[in-house]
């Protein structure tokens, strides 16, 4: 794994790449209380170099940045020249990942939601979203109701969900092996662009 910057905004934020030497396939956000770096942490980073797929994990501004989420959303992606990647987004980062599908829904390949919160002030734009989608909850989790999960891929023109036994709110720090598998399991089955 490797340490980078991209300025944003004039600000410089940290991202990492897992070090697969192909353009980026897949974009890993974080929520409120993890960073970038829990990615590599958790494994997810090297799971996906394994199975032969370049991911970054982004560092989120938080209030670091005037700009408006999915603005900075794309200002990242168009400096690290990304076009449509796959968006891992747990948690909060649904502020971001959001508000970039409804802009630019071109901008995506894949969205893989990992106990989003407040996905019910979205449900109109479900039947927009034309990529695949898979909703990866934990079984325990007290803060984003598992019923999103549901109501999500039951409103998406192609989606799927998998509970994970036993987890929490973010699956991939308490059931990490279980989730790296789920998410490469479902890369694998998108068709390559």
């Amino acid at each position: 794994m490797k340490n980078y910057k991209v300025a944003v905004d004039g600000i410089h934020y940290y991202y990492t790449h897992n070090g697969v030497q192909k353009p980026p396939k897949v974009i890993l956000l974080h929520g409120q209380n993890t960073t970038a770096k829990t990615w590599e942490d958790v494994g997810t980073m090297k799971a996906l170099a394994k199975a032969g797929h370049s991911s970054i994990a982004l560092n989120l501004p938080g209030p670091n940045t005037d700009l408006h989420p999915e603005a900075w959303l794309l200002e990242c992606m168009n400096k690290l020249g990304i076009q449509a990647p796959i968006m891992v987004t747990p948690s909060l980062s649904t502020e971001y990942i959001i508000p970039y599908m409804i802009k630019y829904p071109k901008r995506l390949s894949a969205w893989v939601s990992v106990a989003n919160m407040y996905l019910d002030k979205y449900y109109n734009i479900y039947p927009d979203i034309k990529f695949p989608v898979l909703a990866i909850w934990g079984e325990l989790d007290k803060y984003a109701p598992v019923e999103h999960a549901y109501k999500l891929v039951e409103n998406v023109k192609n989606g799927q969900y998998k509970i994970i036994s036993g987890a929490t709110h973010s699956p991939f720090q308490t059931n990490p092996v279980e989730f790296n598998k789920i998410l490469i399991e479902f890369i694998d089955s998108l068709p390559t662009r």
